[in-house]
């Protein structure tokens, strides 16, 4: 199993790739018996997942096993099987990854020798080859499978959306244009939450400063990035509380009438509930509503705010997706790596962040990295992004298509991602 993990990264978008992943996996679990340890969401995640490999599972593994039973039929047995399994067996932690270390040690006290192997990583390249099969010509972005099959509540049909994604691509993509598949456009820095390891490091911006992105503008600077894309698969509006701008409506509106891009995402903490005017821009095919779920950080009056949030989406008919039990990994960290220039490529290629493409009043970043460690004051604007505004289509071809090829980029030198972040819960609040 190490050898496989090592082979494939944890994205994968190449067709021929995917075939080979999912070819050699099944391989690897043939006439062996494979274990999961941990029965709750991420083990049926997993269950759903080979099931669709026709990969069998043993049985599960979990300290709630009396009162859970089985699984979808599989068996949940005591960590007590454990001391049973031998080196032959298959081993898997399907649980949240922040508890993959403590998995390890009480591993070790009971079985010393035996493999188990991180569900975290396993899963992402598995998920996003399978992801890759499915969609077949449409090529989908880190995350966009991921925002459908990683929650317990779906209100979003992922083959309709594929289908619809398809659909547009084969009438509008455009040839000679730049590879952006994913990308998200902040639309204003203004939140009314203050989270501390905010992907967006707006509560370290000062409040004198925070504001509402010009629609207009943001129209302008979309417009001009999906010009010169051969096809933008995904695009994100994101970067603050996207429901309080008070121009959503017309940018969503706008962004419609372009037809190189495949879905819009909109991005809620789910405490505002939205116009009748934006419900209308929201109640689309292309368009859906992502909900984070910071539900043990909240309190009961925000708690509540977001269930009526939920309800009225329901109610409306409009896609949306929520996530549950959330958990974040801690971005926040701008500590110098001191890594080889062969570790820093490495880990860019597998890092989940990367290629997620973020356009920031005028600047357009690979990675969310870059424009946080510019908002916290340990990056100079020069070192990271390109300035967007003013470029003709040639110039923005070549400054995207350069920028985008680097082997790594400049803030992987001051980042953990992907294998070193702590996990930190989803929306802790600062103070």
């Amino acid at each position: 199993m190490k050898i496989f993990t090592q082979k494939y990264p944890r994205m994968i978008a190449d067709e021929h790739e995917a075939q080979a992943c999912i070819a050699d996996f099944k391989s690897l679990c043939n006439g062996r018996n494979v274990y999961l340890w941990g029965a709750n969401t991420i083990g049926k995640h997993f269950l759903e997942l080979f099931d669709d490999f026709g990969v069998s599972v043993s049985a599960l593994i979990d300290r709630n096993a009396v009162k859970i039973g089985d699984v979808d039929g599989i068996p949940v047995r005591e960590a007590s099987l454990l001391k049973e399994l031998t080196a032959d067996d298959i081993l898997i932690a399907s649980a949240n990854p922040g508890n993959f270390k403590s998995m390890q040690t009480e591993l070790a006290n009971i079985n010393p020798g035996l493999h188990l192997e991180d569900g975290d990583g396993l899963y992402s390249t598995l998920k996003s080859a399978y992801c890759t099969l499915r969609s077949k010509s449409v090529i989908l972005p880190v995350g966009f499978c991921c925002i459908y099959c990683f929650n317990n509540k779906r209100f979003i049909d992922c083959e309709t959306k594929i289908d619809n994604i398809k659909k547009n691509k084969e009438h509008t993509e455009t040839s000679g244009g730049v590879d952006i598949g994913f990308i998200d456009v902040s639309i204003g820095n203004v939140c009314n939450f203050n989270c501390k390891y905010c992907l967006e490091a707006l509560p370290y911006i000062p409040k004198n400063e925070r504001k509402f992105y010009d629609a207009k503008t943001v129209i302008s600077e979309i417009k001009q990035i999906a010009s010169v894309a051969k096809f933008v698969t995904h695009l994100g509006l994101s970067g603050m509380e996207t429901f309080l701008h008070p121009n959503l409506a017309e940018i969503i509106s706008e962004v419609k009438k372009i037809r190189n891009i495949g879905v819009i995402e909109v991005v809620s903490n789910g405490t505002v509930i939205p116009s009748p005017k934006l419900i209308e821009q929201l109640r689309d095919d292309w368009v859906y509503v992502s909900f984070s779920n910071y539900s043990q950080c909240l309190s009961e009056k925000q708690s509540t705010k977001i269930e009526n949030t939920y309800q009225l989406f329901i109610d409306e008919d409009i896609p949306f997706a929520k996530t549950e039990n959330a958990t974040w990994l801690d971005m926040n960290s701008f500590e110098f790596c001191d890594d080889r220039e062969e570790t820093l490529v490495h880990r860019y290629k597998n890092c989940p962040r990367a290629k997620i493409v973020r356009v920031n009043n005028g600047i357009f970043y690979v990675c969310s990295h870059e424009r946080a460690g510019v908002v916290r004051g340990f990056f100079k604007p020069e070192q990271v992004g390109v300035d967007i505004r003013g470029l003709s289509a040639d110039e923005l071809k070549e400054k995207l298509r350069e920028y985008m090829s680097r082997p790594f980029l400049y803030a992987c030198n001051y980042c953990e991602m992907p294998f070193r972040n702590a996990i930190v819960p989803a929306g802790e609040q600062l103070e």
